[in-house]
């Protein structure tokens, strides 16, 4: 009866934890809305406990019994052994939880306190961003020894050490993986099952949509730190699945590029590449958006979080293509762009060749939009250039392909069905006839426009279209003259309609 009762002080509960009751965060799903605190709530304790017995849980009907017994014994001993649960509480566990963050609270039997070091690498009159810190926040925390080892395999095996950490009075965190907010949060995890995000400082004349993105902010940040320091504690198993499923829960689950989530997923694929050994779906999972060679160039490429994610990573050098705005030589990029590039291109085929066109344009005039001299997104504009010379060299040496058998450049024509613009079919033949015209494809160039886009467009009669067109043909002839004869021992006319031939023949483009 007297390990029930000791067992029930420690645990709130009859019922021993076994084994099946703690997460794995190596099989946890990234977008699981199964896990909640309570889920999380066992320690890593399985962690540094050997070969623990796993008693088997006890039926309610035996619970019963035994709180029955636990009260009789009270009745004859005259001593109170069960707490006595306070109005509006919902059960055992939830008293347990009250008591013993009263205890903290109250400062009652703490004997140890948690401190974060001050950074030695930082200057005194660094500028802090407003977001990271507020007036409440604390360096330094008092705890119980017993609660710092019962949740932590760290502090278990520091307190069973013979380092002077054992039995110091303050216990110092490194403030490379912990800020104070981070610690506290963690601490408060420790004595309450459940991981909080306290209200960010938000400016009073901030509108809804400004003071919602500005809690996530705060939120996405402080959770990455508290992922951080609890897998140097080693709770893999406990804080780090709860913060990995707040990180989750912020992001949307990695499914969408909605406004917030455009501004957010750049510090979430940097974080992906720190704690890929502890979450190695993660990485793969925030790449698969930015490698989207429709979604994700289109919306998630344009944002300044991104370029100077990609600025501080190191961006591609190598200048390619006529239209490229390569400024300066940077350094080597960094696995993570290259894997950004590399994945993009493996992405574009001939089947969404054009849709890629199409949003590679849009990011970039929503660049020039957001930063029309550019300075910040330069990084951004060196990762994208190269892509957009590999799809213009698809195109050229598909273009018939898009124009009969997917004849998908007809709608940029007609200015219907995919959303395509004048200034997208500019763009798309300029760049395809720059940078992806040769010998061998000079005449497929030239039969497309003039067969089949400006034949199309003579029915269309857009004159906007008809300019463009037109300055195209002339680019081709243009290049045809000067080449004729390269052209001819490529077999550059070789596959060309009789028509087109004769038109040639005749000198009626010419």
């Amino acid at each position: 009866m007297l390990q029930r009762i000791i067992r029930f002080w420690y645990t709130a509960s009859f019922v021993a934890w076994s084994e099946s009751d703690s997460i794995q965060l190596s099989a946890l799903s990234l977008t699981d809305s199964k896990v909640s605190s309570t889920s999380t709530s066992v320690s890593d304790e399985s962690d540094h406990k050997v070969n623990a017995p796993i008693t088997p849980p006890l039926g309610s009907d035996e619970a019963a019994a035994i709180r029955a017994s636990v009260m009789e014994l009270e009745s004859t001993i005259g001593i109170k052994l069960l707490p006595i649960i306070e109005e509006g509480v919902t059960g055992d566990h939830q008293q347990w939880l009250n008591d013993i963050s009263r205890m903290r609270k109250d400062q009652i039997c703490v004997d140890v306190v948690v401190a974060v070091d001050a950074p030695t690498n930082i200057p005194s009159k660094a500028n802090v961003p407003a977001i990271a810190v507020s007036s409440a926040d604390n360096t330094s925390y008092s705890v119980h020894r017993f609660m710092l080892a019962a949740q932590s395999p760290y502090f278990n095996a520091l307190f069973n050490s013979q380092f002077k950490e054992a039995s110091s009075p303050t216990i110092h965190v490194p403030p490379e993986l912990f800020t104070s907010a981070s610690l506290g949060c963690i601490l408060q995890y420790y004595y309450s099952s459940s991981l909080d995000i306290p209200t960010a400082p938000i400016r009073k004349t901030a509108s809804t949509a400004a003071g919602r993105l500005t809690q996530k902010k705060f939120g996405l940040r402080l959770m990455q730190k508290v992922f951080r320091g609890a897998d140097y504690l080693g709770q893999t198993n406990t804080t780090c699945a709860l913060a990995m499923h707040e990180i989750a829960q912020i992001c949307d689950q990695f499914k969408c590029t909605c406004a917030d989530c455009q501004l957010l997923l750049p510090s979430v694929l940097s974080f992906s590449d720190k704690v890929v050994a502890s979450v190695p779906k993660l990485r793969p999972t925030i790449l698969r958006l930015y490698t989207d060679p429709i979604q994700g160039i289109a919306k998630l490429w344009p944002q300044k979080p991104f370029a100077l994610l990609v600025n501080s990573l190191g961006i591609v050098s190598e200048d390619t293509g006529s239209n490229s705005f390569l400024v300066r030589t940077e350094v080597s990029p960094s696995a993570l762009v290259s894997d950004i590039n590399t994945q993009t291109l493996q992405r574009i085929t001939k089947h969404n060749a054009i849709q890629s066109f199409h949003a590679m344009h849009l990011c970039l005039s929503q660049l020039r939009a957001s930063d029309p001299f550019p300075t910040w997104s330069i990084a951004t504009l060196s990762l994208l250039n190269p892509i957009i010379h590999q799809t213009a060299l698809l195109v050229a040496m598909n273009f018939d392909y898009f124009c009969v058998e997917y004849p998908i450049l007809l709608s940029c024509v007609d200015g219907i069905g995919f959303g395509f613009s004048c200034d997208f079919l500019e763009f798309l033949l300029n760049r395809v006839l720059d940078e992806g015209m040769q010998d061998a494809n000079a005449g497929v160039l030239y039969q497309g426009i003039v067969r089949d886009l400006i034949g199309r467009q003579e029915v269309v009669k857009n004159i906007a279209v008809g300019e463009v067109l037109d300055a195209s043909r002339a680019k081709i002839v243009a290049y045809l003259k000067r080449r004729w004869v390269g052209v001819k021992a490529q077999n550059g006319f070789k596959d060309l309609d009789k028509e087109v031939l004769r038109t040639m023949a005749e000198g009626r483009s010419f």
